[in-house]
């Protein structure tokens, strides 16, 4: 009888010694880095997660005047090789006040017609084209406003300087960086206006999802998506020595705006406003399925002049 309780009792064991190892909880926890911006705010990453060289703070010499009223007094890139990711963390002013969140999302997520939208931010901020195509496209743009220049000198309106555009294709190294810049906007469009350059992206197809209020460690964030609408081509794959599974897959990318709760819409005083917590994130999968990931990145950042009411 003793022997048959025995052997009742051993697989009840294995099975109870298997479900206590699959629990997280149980498991011991994975090495992690924890960072820390101004002003008290850090985030606790993964230590595959590492630090960028070329890190920028602000736009492109060329590409400035064109940029979106966001200015950082931080900002901060990591790269997840083994995941095929990327991430950015910084702080900046916050151009959003005076409105609601519906007025954020208007402004982020309005029409092809009404700029700055979500594509925008992403493309002057936080995924530009390289140095290398920037300097590039700036010669071709001088050679060709030379060029009509010259053409039109001996007109009588010589002194107004003829509008036109110039589209130029970049050139890009095989980085996971610039991976993610091609995929969000592959062509640049510099037009001149009245004498005055606008640097502007000719973006690939995305779909915009439902804007998402995340609140975690008293810290409230406004998440938008950008889904691509494209898959990753194997000549892409190839071209940017990025891993072979990315084959097929859709790039996804996110910006979250984050604050301590409640957002701050309204100045916090006539003498401070709290800057803005700025989050962008792009990786790529099959299907939209990333939003998770980066939820999980937002719930590791904290903040010490987070509000506790």
């Amino acid at each position: 009888m003793k022997r048959v309780a025995m052997l009742i009792l051993f697989p009840c064991f294995l099975i109870a010694a298997e479900a206590h190892a699959q629990n997280p909880a149980n498991t011991p926890s994975a090495p992690t880095q924890r960072i820390s911006l101004a002003n008290g705010v850090s985030i606790e990453l993964p230590s595959e997660w590492t630090p960028r060289a070329d890190a920028h703070l602000t736009p492109s010499e060329q590409m400035a005047a064109s940029a979106p009223p966001l200015v950082f007094s931080e900002l901060h890139f990591w790269d997840d090789a083994p995941d095929s990711s990327v991430l950015a963390l910084g702080l900046s002013n916050n151009p959003f006040l005076g409105g609601d969140k519906n007025s954020l999302v208007a402004q982020v997520l309005g029409s092809a017609s009404v700029k700055p939208t979500l594509p925008d931010y992403l493309f002057y901020f936080f995924f530009p084209p390289p140095p290398s195509c920037l300097a590039a496209a700036d010669s071709a743009y001088q050679v060709k406003a030379r060029e009509i220049d010259v053409g039109k000198s001996a007109s009588s309106d010589a002194a107004m300087p003829s509008d036109f555009e110039l589209f130029y294709d970049c050139t890009y190294s095989p980085a996971l960086a610039d991976f993610y810049s091609y995929e969000l906007s592959p062509r640049l469009q510099i037009r001149r206006v009245s004498g005055a350059e606008r640097w502007q992206p000719q973006t690939a197809d995305f779909y915009f999802p439902a804007v998402e209020e995340v609140q975690s460690n008293r810290l409230t964030f406004f998440v938008f998506e950008a889904q691509g609408e494209g898959a990753v081509t194997r000549e892409t794959v190839e071209d940017f020595n990025v891993p072979e599974n990315l084959n097929g897959t859709m790039t996804d990318y996110f910006w979250a705006i984050g604050a301590p709760t409640p957002f701050p819409f309204a100045p916090v005083s006539a003498e401070k406003n709290e800057p803005l917590i700025q989050v962008a994130f792009a990786s790529a999968g099959y299907g939209p399925n990333k939003r998770p990931d980066f939820l999980r990145i937002l719930r590791r950042i904290s903040s010490t002049w987070a509000s506790p009411y």
